[in-house]
This record gives structure tokens, sequence and C-alpha cells, in this order.
């Protein structure tokens, strides 16, 4: 939940949730407002969990690359 919290902080996301938050209590109440509430954290979870993990698979190769042991190079001086 804190991993959630945090990214509420950043503007858009405020904004969504006030939306949601004020469409849900107008329609439904307090409860509908906290299911969509907790529907939306586990979705940002969700998403961003899956871009870091593809992001990290992507930087894999080449923080390998980088890590490799080159010749080195004749010094010219």
């Amino acid at each position: 939940m804190a991993i959630g919290a945090a990214f509420a902080l950043s503007f858009d996301t405020v904004s969504q949730a006030a939306l949601f938050t004020a469409t849900a209590v107008y329609f439904g109440g307090l409860e509908d407002a906290l299911a969509l509430a907790d529907t939306f954290l586990l979705g940002m979870l969700v998403t961003d969990g899956a871009n870091g993990l593809w992001i990290s698979r992507l930087i894999a190769p080449a923080d390998t690359l980088a890590r490799r042991p080159r010749a080195s190079w004749p010094c010219r001086g």
C-alpha cells in the first residue's frame, strides 16, 4: 500500500483519483469510492511492476556488455 500511496503523489494520478472518488461518491457512496480507489491502486501497482520488469530486461544485456572485460588499447602518447 505504501508504494501505491507514493504513486498518488504525482499530480495526474491525484487528479484522476479525485475524479474517480467524486464520481463514485456521487453515484454510489463511500464504499463504492473506496472500492474504486483500491481497484485503481491495484492497477497502478500491476502496471508499474510490469513496466519495471520490462525495463530491467531491456537494460540487462547492455549491463552485461558494459561489465565484460575488454582488451586494453595501446597507449599513444
